[in-house]
């Protein structure tokens, strides 16, 4: 189908972006003459290796959607385990979205982590539907339970004494986060 004349017998979602708008969009935000560009930095998302990705998702789970060969897989039996099917087919690429989905998201945290940062936005995170084994939801990795995983992981320390973190997760989205 071609992107730009939509098929008018079916429905279907616009998602309006390109290089060209993300490129233009960032130059107001970098631009010396923008209050907020003191403040603003933009940081490239590290890819999430299997390990960080094993803090949640089974390992069967990870061997199979990390493996690009079972994105053109024939073994239907195999991906409606894993939940690739339906609003979650495997695609080629599905190995990289997952790793910097994940990764982008666990950047964040990183990030969050340094004195000087108070936010850190990750737009393409917020993966709430994805189950421990299984894709659901349009979600292929639970990067939201992944970062919150990786946040109480963090020991705050307040004039040298270790104190619980605490994080308070508030999902904005119209229905239930089922995997959070």
């Amino acid at each position: 189908m071609d992107t730009t004349t939509p098929d008018v017998s079916r429905t279907f979602v616009a998602y309006i972006a390109s290089l060209e708008l993300m490129k233009v969009v960032t130059i107001l935000y970098l631009s010396p003459t923008t209050d907020s560009s003191r403040a603003l930095i933009l940081v490239p998302p590290q890819k999430a290796q299997s390990a960080q990705l094993g803090m949640y998702h089974t390992k069967e789970y990870l061997d199979f959607i990390l493996n690009e060969a079972n994105a053109n897989s024939s073994d239907d039996v195999t991906k409606a385990e894993f939940g690739l099917e339906d609003d979650c087919p495997p695609f080629d690429g599905m190995s990289e979205y997952v790793r910097l989905v994940a990764g982008a998201t666990l950047t964040a945290v990183k990030t969050l982590r340094q004195p000087r940062c108070d936010v850190a936005i990750c737009w393409d995170g917020g993966r709430h539907h994805a189950q421990k084994e299984r894709a659901a939801g349009f979600c292929y990795i639970a990067d939201c339970t992944l970062a919150l995983m990786e946040l109480r992981r963090w020991i705050v320390t307040d004039e040298g004494k270790s104190r619980k973190s605490r994080t308070m997760y508030l999902d904005l989205d119209l229905h239930f986060s089922d995997a959070v």
